[in-house]
Protein backbone atom coordinates (compact mmCIF):
# COMPACT_ATOMS: atom_id res chain seq x y z
CA UNK A 1 0.00 0.00 0.00
CA UNK A 2 1.22 3.94 -0.12
CA UNK A 3 -0.48 6.75 1.02
CA UNK A 4 1.08 9.20 -1.39
CA UNK A 5 1.97 12.66 -0.86
CA UNK A 6 5.26 13.12 1.87
CA UNK A 7 4.23 10.07 3.88
CA UNK A 8 4.42 6.62 2.28
CA UNK A 9 2.61 3.69 4.02
CA UNK A 10 3.79 0.10 2.43
CA UNK A 11 3.05 -2.93 3.73
CA UNK A 12 6.07 -5.17 4.46
CA UNK A 13 7.03 -8.82 5.98
CA UNK A 14 5.95 -12.13 6.03
CA UNK A 15 2.42 -11.29 5.93
CA UNK A 16 1.43 -9.25 3.15
CA UNK A 17 3.44 -11.98 1.20
CA UNK A 18 1.32 -14.73 2.22
CA UNK A 19 4.55 -16.93 3.91
CA UNK A 20 3.89 -16.27 7.65
CA UNK A 21 3.87 -19.05 10.38
CA UNK A 22 2.54 -18.46 13.86
CA UNK A 23 5.45 -17.66 16.01
CA UNK A 24 6.12 -19.10 19.45
CA UNK A 25 2.88 -21.34 20.05
CA UNK A 26 1.27 -17.92 19.65
CA UNK A 27 -1.29 -17.54 16.12
CA UNK A 28 -1.81 -13.67 17.08
CA UNK A 29 -1.75 -12.26 13.49
CA UNK A 30 0.79 -9.40 13.00
CA UNK A 31 1.23 -7.30 10.73
CA UNK A 32 4.96 -5.33 9.61
CA UNK A 33 4.23 -1.46 7.91
CA UNK A 34 7.64 0.50 6.82
CA UNK A 35 6.82 4.42 6.81
CA UNK A 36 8.95 5.98 4.44
CA UNK A 37 9.13 9.92 4.95
CA UNK A 38 10.75 13.56 4.24
CA UNK A 39 14.12 13.43 6.54
CA UNK A 40 13.67 15.56 9.56
CA UNK A 41 10.24 14.70 10.91
CA UNK A 42 10.86 11.38 12.46
CA UNK A 43 9.63 12.00 15.66
CA UNK A 44 6.91 13.65 14.64
CA UNK A 45 5.68 10.24 12.19
CA UNK A 46 6.81 8.65 15.92
CA UNK A 47 4.28 10.54 17.76
CA UNK A 48 1.58 10.24 15.48
CA UNK A 49 1.82 6.09 15.51
CA UNK A 50 2.22 6.61 19.45
CA UNK A 51 -0.81 8.17 19.39
CA UNK A 52 -2.52 6.30 17.19
CA UNK A 53 -4.25 3.61 19.41
CA UNK A 54 -7.98 4.81 19.19
CA UNK A 55 -8.73 0.67 19.27
CA UNK A 56 -7.08 0.14 22.24
CA UNK A 57 -3.59 -1.75 22.69
CA UNK A 58 -0.74 -0.43 24.01
CA UNK A 59 3.56 0.13 22.82
CA UNK A 60 5.59 -2.73 23.75
CA UNK A 61 8.61 -1.29 21.97
CA UNK A 62 10.39 1.77 20.48
CA UNK A 63 13.35 3.44 19.37
CA UNK A 64 14.51 5.97 16.63
CA UNK A 65 13.46 3.60 14.26
CA UNK A 66 11.03 1.26 15.63
CA UNK A 67 7.72 1.08 16.82
CA UNK A 68 5.65 -1.14 17.83
CA UNK A 69 1.28 -1.65 18.56
CA UNK A 70 0.49 -4.86 20.42
CA UNK A 71 -3.08 -6.12 21.06
CA UNK A 72 -4.91 -3.69 18.40
CA UNK A 73 -8.64 -4.23 17.78
CA UNK A 74 -9.44 -3.88 13.86
CA UNK A 75 -13.27 -3.39 13.07
CA UNK A 76 -14.14 -7.21 11.51
CA UNK A 77 -11.77 -9.16 13.38
CA UNK A 78 -12.85 -10.98 16.42
CA UNK A 79 -8.52 -11.51 17.63
CA UNK A 80 -6.46 -8.40 18.51
CA UNK A 81 -3.34 -7.85 16.56
CA UNK A 82 -0.02 -6.47 16.81
CA UNK A 83 1.84 -3.68 14.18
CA UNK A 84 5.11 -3.55 13.60
CA UNK A 85 6.42 0.01 12.17
CA UNK A 86 9.59 0.53 10.38
CA UNK A 87 10.39 4.40 10.07
CA UNK A 88 12.43 5.14 6.88
CA UNK A 89 13.53 8.97 6.62
CA UNK A 90 14.14 8.27 2.54
CA UNK A 91 11.82 9.20 0.18
CA UNK A 92 14.51 7.96 -2.53
CA UNK A 93 13.28 5.74 -4.74
CA UNK A 94 15.06 2.48 -4.35
CA UNK A 95 14.25 -1.50 -4.75
CA UNK A 96 13.96 -2.99 -1.49
CA UNK A 97 13.87 -6.03 -0.03
CA UNK A 98 9.79 -6.62 -0.15
CA UNK A 99 9.79 -5.47 -3.90
CA UNK A 100 12.58 -7.66 -5.14
CA UNK A 101 10.55 -10.77 -2.74
CA UNK A 102 7.15 -9.47 -4.25
CA UNK A 103 8.42 -9.25 -8.13
CA UNK A 104 9.96 -13.14 -7.52
CA UNK A 105 6.68 -14.48 -6.17
CA UNK A 106 4.44 -12.42 -8.31
CA UNK A 107 5.88 -13.56 -11.08
CA UNK A 108 5.94 -17.12 -10.15
CA UNK A 109 2.71 -16.55 -9.15
CA UNK A 110 1.62 -15.62 -12.72
CA UNK A 111 3.51 -17.75 -14.53
CA UNK A 112 3.03 -20.87 -12.37
CA UNK A 113 0.57 -20.76 -9.74
CA UNK A 114 1.09 -24.50 -8.27
CA UNK A 115 4.85 -23.94 -8.36
CA UNK A 116 3.88 -20.97 -6.66
CA UNK A 117 1.66 -22.46 -3.93
CA UNK A 118 4.45 -25.15 -3.45
CA UNK A 119 7.30 -23.02 -3.05
CA UNK A 120 5.24 -20.94 -0.47
CA UNK A 121 4.66 -24.20 0.94
CA UNK A 122 8.62 -25.05 1.36
CA UNK A 123 8.73 -21.66 2.82
CA UNK A 124 6.32 -22.04 5.54
CA UNK A 125 7.88 -25.34 6.48
CA UNK A 126 11.27 -24.06 6.85
CA UNK A 127 10.08 -21.66 8.71
CA UNK A 128 8.04 -23.28 10.94
CA UNK A 129 10.87 -26.20 12.01
CA UNK A 130 13.67 -23.61 12.14
CA UNK A 131 11.07 -22.07 14.73
CA UNK A 132 10.52 -24.55 16.69
CA UNK A 133 13.74 -25.52 16.98
CA UNK A 134 15.18 -22.38 18.17
CA UNK A 135 16.70 -21.07 15.10
CA UNK A 136 14.66 -18.54 13.24
CA UNK A 137 15.36 -15.23 14.93
CA UNK A 138 17.99 -12.49 13.80
CA UNK A 139 20.78 -11.89 16.97
CA UNK A 140 19.30 -7.88 16.42
CA UNK A 141 15.63 -9.04 17.14
CA UNK A 142 15.97 -11.40 20.01
CA UNK A 143 15.37 -9.46 23.29
CA UNK A 144 16.42 -11.41 25.83
CA UNK A 145 20.27 -10.41 25.31
CA UNK A 146 21.70 -13.90 24.23
CA UNK A 147 23.92 -12.02 21.37
CA UNK A 148 25.36 -15.91 20.48
CA UNK A 149 21.69 -17.08 19.12
CA UNK A 150 20.63 -15.84 15.90
CA UNK A 151 18.89 -17.42 12.69
CA UNK A 152 18.51 -15.97 9.41
CA UNK A 153 15.01 -14.15 10.02
CA UNK A 154 12.02 -14.57 7.94
CA UNK A 155 13.02 -12.46 5.35
CA UNK A 156 16.44 -14.43 5.58
CA UNK A 157 14.81 -17.82 5.00
CA UNK A 158 12.26 -16.75 2.44
CA UNK A 159 15.55 -15.69 0.33
CA UNK A 160 17.44 -18.98 0.87
CA UNK A 161 14.86 -21.11 -0.28
CA UNK A 162 13.92 -19.43 -3.32
CA UNK A 163 17.73 -19.11 -3.99
CA UNK A 164 17.57 -22.39 -3.95
CA UNK A 165 14.87 -22.71 -6.58
CA UNK A 166 11.86 -23.11 -3.89
CA UNK A 167 13.04 -25.76 -2.49
CA UNK A 168 13.48 -26.31 1.23
CA UNK A 169 15.18 -29.77 0.59
CA UNK A 170 17.91 -28.44 -2.31
CA UNK A 171 18.54 -25.60 0.34
CA UNK A 172 19.05 -28.02 3.36
CA UNK A 173 21.61 -29.80 1.39
CA UNK A 174 23.14 -26.76 -0.08
CA UNK A 175 23.27 -25.32 3.58
CA UNK A 176 24.81 -28.70 5.07
CA UNK A 177 27.21 -29.31 1.79
CA UNK A 178 29.00 -25.79 3.06
CA UNK A 179 28.51 -26.56 6.96
CA UNK A 180 29.83 -30.03 7.69
CA UNK A 181 32.89 -30.05 10.01
CA UNK A 182 32.93 -26.22 10.28
CA UNK A 183 32.28 -24.12 12.87
CA UNK A 184 30.45 -20.78 12.38
CA UNK A 185 33.63 -18.66 11.80
CA UNK A 186 34.62 -20.97 8.77
CA UNK A 187 31.01 -20.85 7.50
CA UNK A 188 30.22 -17.77 7.11
CA UNK A 189 33.75 -17.12 5.50
CA UNK A 190 32.32 -19.50 2.60
CA UNK A 191 28.15 -19.44 2.62
CA UNK A 192 27.11 -16.28 1.28
CA UNK A 193 23.11 -15.19 1.34
CA UNK A 194 22.34 -11.64 0.27
CA UNK A 195 19.77 -9.58 0.12
CA UNK A 196 19.08 -8.21 -3.67
CA UNK A 197 17.02 -5.76 -2.30
CA UNK A 198 17.84 -3.03 -0.15
CA UNK A 199 16.96 -2.97 3.69
CA UNK A 200 14.71 0.03 4.66
CA UNK A 201 16.21 1.45 7.95
CA UNK A 202 20.01 0.63 6.56
CA UNK A 203 19.60 2.49 3.52
CA UNK A 204 18.04 5.68 5.69
CA UNK A 205 20.86 5.19 8.51
CA UNK A 206 23.61 5.52 5.19
CA UNK A 207 24.45 2.17 5.45
CA UNK A 208 25.15 -0.61 3.21
CA UNK A 209 21.74 -1.82 2.43
CA UNK A 210 22.55 -5.13 0.86
CA UNK A 211 22.33 -7.92 4.08
CA UNK A 212 24.53 -10.86 4.12
CA UNK A 213 21.60 -12.58 6.18
CA UNK A 214 24.33 -15.14 7.48
CA UNK A 215 27.20 -12.83 8.53
CA UNK A 216 24.15 -9.72 9.96
CA UNK A 217 21.89 -12.25 11.26
CA UNK A 218 23.16 -15.64 12.23
CA UNK A 219 25.55 -16.63 15.10
CA UNK A 220 27.77 -19.43 16.80
CA UNK A 221 24.48 -20.90 18.59
CA UNK A 222 21.97 -20.47 16.06
CA UNK A 223 23.84 -21.69 13.58
CA UNK A 224 24.74 -25.25 15.72
CA UNK A 225 20.74 -25.27 16.07
CA UNK A 226 20.25 -24.86 12.36
CA UNK A 227 23.23 -27.49 11.56
CA UNK A 228 21.12 -30.01 13.53
CA UNK A 229 17.44 -29.58 12.39
CA UNK A 230 18.28 -29.55 8.74
CA UNK A 231 21.14 -33.06 9.39
CA UNK A 232 17.79 -34.41 11.26
CA UNK A 233 15.26 -33.35 8.55
CA UNK A 234 17.76 -34.94 5.71
CA UNK A 235 17.81 -37.84 7.32
CA UNK A 236 14.37 -37.90 7.98
CA UNK A 237 14.08 -37.59 4.03
CA UNK A 238 16.37 -40.02 3.46
CA UNK A 239 14.78 -42.74 5.38
CA UNK A 240 11.32 -42.24 3.53
CA UNK A 241 12.91 -42.69 0.18
CA UNK A 242 14.48 -45.74 1.04
CA UNK A 243 10.73 -46.89 2.82
CA UNK A 244 9.44 -45.37 -0.67
CA UNK A 245 11.34 -47.25 -2.94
Amino acid sequence: ANSGGDIELIEAGSTARGTSVPSDGNSKCDLDFTVRFEPGITWKVKEILENSLEAGGHITRTSRYKVRLTDVSVPGLEDKIDLDFSLTPQLEYYLSTDDVLNQILNNMKEQDYERYRMVLANIMYAKDILKKGGSYKPARSILNGDRFNGGLGGVGIENWILQNGGSFIDASKDFMSVAEGKNFIEFEKEYFLMDFGCNHVAKSKNEWPYDNFVVNNMRPLGYEKMKKILSEFLMKQRVEMIGMS
